[in-house]
């Protein structure tokens, strides 16, 4: 029963510190290393305990439909799983929140830099916010989950195939930047060995990973691998369209990095003050 209360009382933790993590970083623009490095490590421990969880029931964890409330239901502390259920959707909610943030500013971004249309460049004449990316990026998506719903398909595969699509998303850009890192640090002449090797090393993993993923996933019967690789089939002809119409002549102009945004701060000389 305790390695069930921690467990679910670590889920509901988790959950709270990716909030405080994503509302922190996004209110100072940076600094955000020690929330991530806390967050990261709650969610390696809150998976550790689910799995004792599980073994001192004698379930099986793969096959759970709500691993946290079967648990708290099995040892007597049902209340426990309501309340992580309230913190993994406000958490849930915070990472939709900050997902879309980050795709409306690559959007505005692209657009100021003539990468994509000029209008979604745009920014709202009273807030200042990039009203001609969001219009173009919400209504994708949320018609997309709702039109997997209307089409008839079954609640539990709409999430499935939406997050696979999602997180293949998210770790192949992750692994397009572990290499593109290197080539700009040997650009500004700071790239060292060291950098190199765990970047593309990193690289090398998570596309093993995707591969896997995707091998086993489509096994099952799933059809995330093929709408995973239409969409990708559509972006590269768009972007093979726009190269041959015109090439952009800078791209980044509107980068201002600061200091406040390097992760885990900037080295000090001995002579400066903290």
């Amino acid at each position: 029963m305790a390695v069930v209360a921690v467990t679910v009382v670590i889920v509901t933790v988790v959950s709270v510190v990716r909030i405080v993590a994503r509302a922190g970083c996004a209110v100072s623009g940076g600094g955000g290393d020690v929330q991530h490095r806390a967050a990261i490590g709650l969610y390696v421990l809150a998976a550790l305990t689910q799995v004792a969880g599980f073994a001192v029931t004698g379930g099986d964890l793969a096959d759970s439909a709500s691993p946290i409330n079967e648990l708290a239901a099995a040892f007597g502390v049902g209340g426990w799983g309501i309340v992580a259920d309230f913190g993994i959707a406000a958490s849930f909610l915070a990472c939709a929140i900050g997902s879309t943030t980050a795709l409306s500013r690559v959007l505005f971004a692209m657009g100021r830099d003539g990468v994509l249309p000029e209008r979604l460049g745009h920014v709202h004449r009273r807030f200042g916010t990039p009203v001609g990316a969001l219009a173009v990026s919400l209504p994708v998506i949320g018609c997309a989950p709702l039109a997997l719903l209307a089409l008839g398909t079954d609640i539990r595969d709409a999430m499935h195939l939406t997050i696979s699509l999602g997180g293949a998303g998210y770790i192949t850009a992750y692994a397009i930047v572990c290499v593109a890192a290197p080539l700009f640090l040997r650009r500004i002449g700071e790239l060292t060995p060291g950098v190199a090797v765990i970047a593309f090393v990193c690289a090398g993993a998570l596309a093993c990973a995707l591969v896997a993923f995707f091998v086993v996933d489509a096994a099952s019967g799933s059809p995330a691998l093929w709408v995973m690789l239409a969409l990708a089939g559509a972006l590269l002809a768009l972007v093979i369209l726009r190269l041959r119409r015109a090439r952009p002549a800078r791209v980044g102009s509107y980068d201002e990095p600061t200091a406040a945004h390097v992760l885990g701060g900037v080295a000090r000389g001995a002579g400066e003050s903290s």
